[in-house]
Order: structure tokens, then C-alpha cells, then sequence
């Protein structure tokens, strides 16, 4: 059932990827689900893809997820077509009033982003401003719960069962499940577009004291947090260590005037890894 044919949206939209490796800038897209859930937790929307990635699935991760290349290749949809998909359907998502429930979200939607832009798409943050998401990770982190923050880790934590794992669709479920559980937690017992402004202030604290733990040996260090378009682990460093100049966010991908020589090599690779 699309989107459309709703008289009201699904409140909760899960989604989930499986892919080629967890480089988000070279690998790709090789299975997505899309699950949207009403406020009872009633499954109202569902949409999977298998898409050819394109290039051979390495053997490592076909022992994660059971898709090989033989069957990626065969019945995969073409990745344009699937991207353009994927993303017009997370836009009108956040369009409808939607929050988007994705575990580890900077990593899903980085590869989207990455998959976007390879094949000639129109990335989702250029559509529209990516909020409200939530993500049992960085929600775990700012309601202190303790231990490893992993889909597997909480879903043990809370009871969940995930009985066929490393599968989008039943990650995406399992996600919004262990979300649901998150949130009769006091302190996340919060509207979507509250508990996304307390993952962003968490992931800038986080962002901040890491940056600081890197200044004692790199005084230019960099962290840009930018969560949940992306990790917060963006380390751009002047490559003198004695300048002591901190970058700004307009210096991310300039040099420090006092090193423009001994810095330009980290800059060309700074643009290549973008």
C-alpha cells in the first residue's frame, strides 16, 4: 500500500539496509525495506528491495545477509531506479509527518546519500531537512542504558527476537521494536521531534570531547558532529602541529594559512574521500 492510498501515514517509519561492506563511501546497496507502524504498532506500510549493487558482493558479506552476487545480479532491481525509490518514498515520509526509526542512522543514510549521488539522485537532505529520525544507538546513549548499543545487543537487553537477523526487513522491525521499548524509558518519554533534538545535543557533546581527546596531540584537530547525516568522525587536522589554529566550520576543507604547503595533501584527500 503506498503512501497515497493512506488516509493517515504510518507514525513510525523503520528502515534498513543491507549491503557490499561498511565503507559508506565505496560500497553499496544490495537490499533495503522501508516498515511503517501506526501509534498501536499495527504494520500499515511495508516495501523491500533487492537491488544489484553493481559490483561483485564480497563472500564476507554474503554470509551476513545470504544474498550472493549470482542472485543480486539476477533478480536485482537496477540501483537508480531503486535509489530514486527508496529516497521519494523517505521524502514524503518526513513530508507526511513521519519520524524515520533507523539503528545506527548515520550510517544508513550516508550510504544512501553516497548511493544517491552515484547514480545521478537527488539526495534526501537536498529534498528536504532530514527530521524528525530516531535511533536506538544514540537514544540508548542519551538514556545512559548500559552495555554494548547494537541491534543485537538491545534487542537481548529488552526482549526482542529477531529471528532472521542481518535481513532488512526483519532488522527494520526489530528496530522499531526495540524503539518502542526505548521510549517507555522516563527520560525518553518524549514527542519524535523532542527526542531528535536530544540525539543532536548528544551527538555534539560526544563530537566536542573527542575532538578535545584529539587536540592533545593534534592542536587542529576536527570533529564535525552532523548527526544523523553523518557519524560525527569527520577528522580533519592541519598537518603542522604547531600552529595551534583550531579550523571552523569554513576551514573543514581549506588549509591553515600558516601551513597552505604541508597541508594541501590532506585537503585533496579530504575532497576525494567527499
Amino acid at each position: 500500500m503506498s503512501f497515497e492510498e493512506h488516509d493517515i501515514p504510518p507514525v513510525l517509519l523503520g528502515f534498513d539496509t543491507e549491503t557490499t561492506g561498511l565503507d559508506v563511501f565505496k560500497d553499496r546497496i544490495v537490499q533495503a525495506a522501508l516498515v511503517g507502524q501506526d501509534r498501536s504498532g499495527r504494520e500499515v506500510f511495508r516495501e523491500e528491495w533487492l537491488i544489484n549493487p553493481g559490483i561483485l558482493i564480497p563472500r564476507e558479506a554474503t554470509k551476513i545477509h545470504g544474498i550472493t552476487s549470482d542472485r543480486a545480479m539476477e533478480d536485482g532491481q537496477d540501483p537508480a531506479e531503486a535509489i530514486e525509490q527508496i529516497t521519494g518514498l523517505l521524502e514524503k515520509a518526513l513530508r507526511a509527518g513521519c519520524a524515520l526509526v533507523i539503528q545506527n542512522a548515520p550510517y544508513d543514510l550516508a550510504l544512501l546519500d553516497a548511493e544517491a549521488q552515484r547514480h545521478s539522485v537527488v539526495p534526501l537532505a537536498e529534498r528536504r531537512p532530514v527530521a524528525p529520525v530516531l535511533d536506538p544507538v544514540m537514544l540508548a546513549k542519551v538514556a545512559k542504558v548500559e552495555g554494548r548499543h547494537s541491534l543485537a545487543a538491545l534487542s537481548a537487553r529488552f526482549g526482542v527476537t529477531n529471528p532472521r537477523a542481518h535481513t532488512a526487513y526483519a532488522d527494520a522491525v526489530t528496530t522499531l521494536a526495540v524503539l518502542r521499548k526505548l521510549m517507555m524509558i522516563d527520560v525518553l518519554d518524549e514527542e519524535p521531534a523532542v527526542l531528535h533534538v536530544m540525539q543532536e545535543d548528544e551527538a555534539r557533546r560526544r563530537a566536542e570531547s573527542w575532538q578535545e581527546e584529539l587536540r592533545v596531540s593534534d592542536p587542529c584537530a576536527r570533529v564535525a558532529p552532523g548527526w544523523p547525516l553523518s557519524a560525527g568522525r569527520t577528522r580533519i587536522g592541519c598537518e603542522c602541529r604547531d600552529c595551534g589554529r583550531p579550523l571552523t566550520d569554513s576551514d573543514l576543507t581549506q588549509p591553515c594559512g600558516e601551513c597552505l604547503e604541508r597541508f594541501a595533501g590532506a585537503v585533496q584527500a579530504v575532497r576525494r574521500g567527499a
